[in-house]
């Protein structure tokens, strides 16, 4: 019952996770997405703003997709509007859950947060002939962020990805590159001890991009 959100980011279309907002996919268009859907067990799904491809709500629908969405459709969508003082539309014939009314604007507004942080403001590769290592570097990106948000906040409050990078970005560390490992050294204090705390300065073995060396963490 918990739905995932779809927005269109960089002329693509983007599916998250509502609960950790962790990136599922990124793909051109409905039916590259449709196999992630099913992966996950056919789900609602809430379609937050963003620039959409035309006759998206449509193709949704059309594929046996549920979902609620704020976004006015096209002319012709196999879509009904709901009885809500706000415009809502869901599939045609698909009934309407109050609780994904209730949810849609916040989370409509994290996702909006997250496209806006990661893919506009924070552009990996602004100058590639094409979008394929700024979209890869985008989803690594928000997978370790929504990682370390869901680790350390999941019991105790919302994991926000954008808000792990405001706490964490300027988190200095020394780096010492040596024949059998990468060793990093995290100033001591509150963010420290809360990331050793989570076991996120667990030492990493056998890290590809770095030779095959292990990653280690320590205080100081």
């Amino acid at each position: 019952a918990t739905p995932l959100l779809l927005t269109g980011a960089d002329d693509r279309l983007l599916l998250v996770d509502a609960q950790g907002m962790f990136p599922i996919a990124w793909a051109e268009g409905t039916a590259g997405l449709l196999p992630h859907w099913r992966a996950c067990g056919g789900p609602p799904v809430l379609i937050c703003d963003g620039p959409l491809p035309p006759g998206t709500p449509g193709e949704l629908a059309s594929a046996g997709v549920p979902f609620l969405t704020a976004l006015r459709p096209l002319r012709g969508d196999p879509v009904e509007r709901l009885p809500w003082r706000t415009p809502l539309w869901t599939a045609r014939g698909t009934p309407a859950d109050p609780r994904l009314a209730t949810a849609l604007p916040g989370c409509a507004e994290r996702l909006t947060g997250l496209v806006r942080t990661l893919v506009t403001e924070r552009r990996a590769a602004p100058l590639a002939p094409d979008g394929a290592l700024e979209h890869s570097t985008a989803l690594a990106a928000a997978l370790g962020l929504s990682t370390i948000a869901w680790t350390l906040w999941h019991e105790t409050g919302t994991p926000d990805p954008v808000l792990a990078l405001t706490r964490f970005a300027d988190l200095e560390a020394t780096v010492r590159h040596e024949p059998e490992a990468v060793r990093v050294r995290v100033p001591m204090g509150r963010r420290h001890a809360d990331l050793l705390r989570s076991g996120l300065l667990a030492d990493v073995p056998d890290v590809v991009w770095l030779g095959g060396r292990t990653l280690t963490f320590s205080g100081g």
